[in-house]
């Protein structure tokens, strides 16, 4: 077979040949009988393929694989990633609208303080100057203001 030039002559009726890589051969076969009388050559030609294991097209499938593979790792794993900001983002944006709601009530509670510190010191000072005729008279004025400021 293909640059095998030696023959050799046997007994035996059957060749074999393993290990052989891919590709096309010719088997070149020539017979003798008992008497010696050798028969005209005859060729055999053989196709052995590759294992599929073995072709372009399995190491372009493999190829693919790793590749999709490591993009889709590699797209989880970012993934994964933005998602583990965006609810932290959402804890921090959380704490601060309750930061704000709690300083707005402050802000309100200090305010409301305020003007009722404001108004009794007012009536306190009226009072001290006798310029509320009764008690009842100043309460009112104090609910109305109260009122109004809320």
């Amino acid at each position: 077979m293909g640059g095998m030039e030696n023959f050799t002559t046997t007994h035996i009726k059957n060749a074999r040949y393993s290990n052989l890589p891919p590709g096309k051969y010719t088997l070149h076969v020539r017979g003798a009988n008992t008497g010696q009388i050798w028969s005209e050559e005859e060729t055999l030609r053989v196709n052995i393929e590759a294992p599929f294991w073995k072709t372009d097209f399995f190491y372009g499938g493999v190829i693919l694989i790793v590749i999709g593979s490591v993009v889709s790792a590699t797209r989880a794993h970012y993934k994964q990633k933005i998602k583990r900001k965006l609810s932290e983002w959402e804890k921090q944006h959380a704490v601060l609208q309750e930061r704000e709601r709690s300083w707005g009530d402050m802000h309100d509670d200090l305010g409301s303080g305020l003007s009722t510190i404001a108004i009794l010191s007012e009536l306190a000072i009226q009072r001290q100057f006798n310029q509320i005729s009764s008690p009842k008279s100043s309460l009112k004025n104090f609910r109305i203001i109260q009122r109004i400021d809320c």
